[in-house]
């Protein structure tokens, strides 16, 4: 099934003539950059990650709304508002969410995890969709802790997943997609189960 929607997918990016993707997700261009790199039509297609276009068209996420939803959900006070980020699996190799992420966050108020970039460790979704569910909310509590131990009062991440699997199985540190504070929505991930099955 997989190859098929692939094979459709590079059939209609050739036939549109796109010469470049831009994708918010690091699973997305993971597997855009996979399934387009296979096809010699597609193959010199560009997919690039949305923060880092963001970032480099100036948008930053505002230091007034980052604050004021991390103290709704966390017990520190505006002021003392510190975030890490979750770096996901998919771009350990590229950094290129690692580094767009951190761009468009507000300076002063970012402190880092043991686990980064290339040693980030899972969220636990990969390890939930094989159907280890106490294995993988062990690892979501894992990071929470890491979150607090560093100092953070929230993560941010850039990858749905995480998000979903960090926001529902750990309850240390409320957990934040960079799209939330960048539009200053937040999404109601005990809800949102029913849409991540579709993973």
């Amino acid at each position: 099934v997989r190859a098929e929607f692939e094979r459709q997918m590079c059939d209609h990016v050739a036939r549109a003539g796109v010469r470049r993707i831009v994708a918010a997700c690091p699973n997305c261009v993971a597997a855009l950059r996979s399934a387009l790199a296979r096809d010699a039509r597609t193959a010199d297609v560009q997919v690039d990650t949305l923060p880092q276009e963001l970032a480099n068209m100036g948008y930053r996420i505002d230091e007034g709304v980052l604050r004021r939803m991390v103290a709704a959900e966390a017990p520190v006070a505006p002021e003392d508002v510190a975030v890490c980020v979750h770096d996901s699996c998919p771009d350990r190799s590229t950094g290129e969410f690692a580094d767009g992420t951190r761009a468009l966050l507000p300076g002063g108020g970012l402190v880092e995890r043991a686990h980064v970039r290339n040693r980030s460790v899972c969220c636990g979704s990969l390890v939930r969709a094989a159907g280890k569910l106490e294995a993988a909310d062990k690892q979501a509590r894992r990071h929470g802790e890491e979150a607090e131990a560093a100092g953070a009062a929230a993560v941010v991440t850039a990858c749905v997943s995480c998000a979903f699997q960090l926001s529902t199985a750990q309850r240390a540190v409320p957990v934040f997609h960079y799209l939330e504070l960048l539009y200053d929505w937040r999404v109601d991930w005990a809800h949102a189960d029913q849409y991540m099955k579709l993973r």
